[in-house]
């Protein structure tokens, strides 16, 4: 849906047309779907748990879902709007903590990094 408003400048013989997008028009929702927004998240997390400081993260909106990741270690979730991706990924670091806490004798390098790290950041309430 386009909206086309004519504008005029202070001599009323010179006219102009814009063209305006809806924000509900489906061009705007095409380019919605493949921006990329890097920002931090902070605050509370699952099991009375919070971040101890602003972590990173990168949201993509892809087709139909919109992907929240933390780029650093590459830990993701995704869901249809952008407060359900938001709320997925507090709540998968907050168990992904408690997962590899449970196995950190066993764990490989790469996975004790990410312990350390989600150690680093979540802090209990």
């Amino acid at each position: 849906m386009s909206l086309t408003a004519k504008v005029t400048d202070e001599a009323p013989h010179i006219m102009s047309n814009i063209r305006v997008l809806a924000d509900t028009s489906s061009t705007f929702q095409q380019l919605r779907q493949h921006l990329t927004t890097i920002t931090s998240i902070e605050g509370p997390l699952p099991g009375r748990r919070r971040l101890a400081r602003p972590i990173t993260i990168v949201i993509e909106f892809d087709e139909e879902e919109v992907v929240v990741s933390e780029p650093e270690f590459h830990m993701h979730a995704s869901a249809p709007t952008e407060e359900e991706a938001l709320i997925a990924f507090r709540r998968i670091i907050s168990g992904y903590l408690d997962s590899l806490a449970q196995r950190e004798k066993t764990l490989g390098p790469q996975l004790r990094d990410q312990l350390n790290y989600l150690r680093s950041v979540i802090a209990s309430e």
